[in-house]
């Protein structure tokens, strides 16, 4: 989904991966303390004292570094949430959602880079972005859901994670966080979604 050019180029050189976690740690420290806008090359050279010959060897484009940090919130929410639904037997789609919501909220809440990679949108380039970690996302909880239910309409439970994501957001872009009354309006609409037929 997400463009070639937008992909980063990860080193495999040991003296290169350190130059490249220290970018990427660097424009999440940015992410977090000023906004979306503020992560550039030039920033994270200013910043790091990596040079930005070398950055773009890594990042042909500051889209390139959005992405290789969403890649990295991504597998830190799937791993949050796979440690804390291997063990779950669920009833129905309805019971995995509730709480997939519950730690969608709460791993969000304490990650501000996450919040920002998975529910901002506040550019048009950053929502292909967004789009990306969210479909792959929903594509992660899809196949974990066929595992554990059976009869499980696709379809509607990957277009049931497009509403969640676009409430979560809208509340967080109002809030600055996603409060208990932001996560009971997103549980009502998915349970209603989800039963509606």
């Amino acid at each position: 989904m997400v463009l070639e050019i937008h992909k980063p180029n990860i080193p495999k050189q040991d003296r290169s991966l350190k130059r490249y976690e220290s970018a990427l740690e660097t424009a999440d420290f940015i992410l977090k303390e000023q906004n979306i806008h503020a992560v550039t090359l030039k920033e994270i050279a200013i910043r790091s004292g990596i040079k930005r010959s070398s950055l773009y060897k890594f990042f042909p484009s500051n889209m390139a570094i959005l992405y290789a940090l969403s890649e990295i919130h991504l597998n830190k929410l799937l791993k949050m949430v796979n440690a804390n639904t291997a063990d779950v037997n669920f009833k129905n789609s309805m019971e995995f959602t509730m709480l997939i919501i519950d730690l969608l909220t709460i791993y969000l809440n304490e990650h501000k880079g996450s919040a920002i990679m998975f529910l901002s949108n506040d550019l048009p380039t950053k929502l292909e972005i967004t789009l990306h970690s969210n479909t792959l996302f929903s594509s992660e909880m899809l196949n974990k859901i066929n595992q554990k239910i059976s009869n499980v309409d696709n379809e509607r439970v990957n277009n049931n994670f497009s509403i969640i994501f676009a409430l979560l957001s809208q509340g967080y872009q109002k809030e600055g966080t996603i409060s208990p009354r932001i996560v009971n309006e997103t549980k009502k609409a998915s349970l209603a979604y989800l039963s509606a037929y």
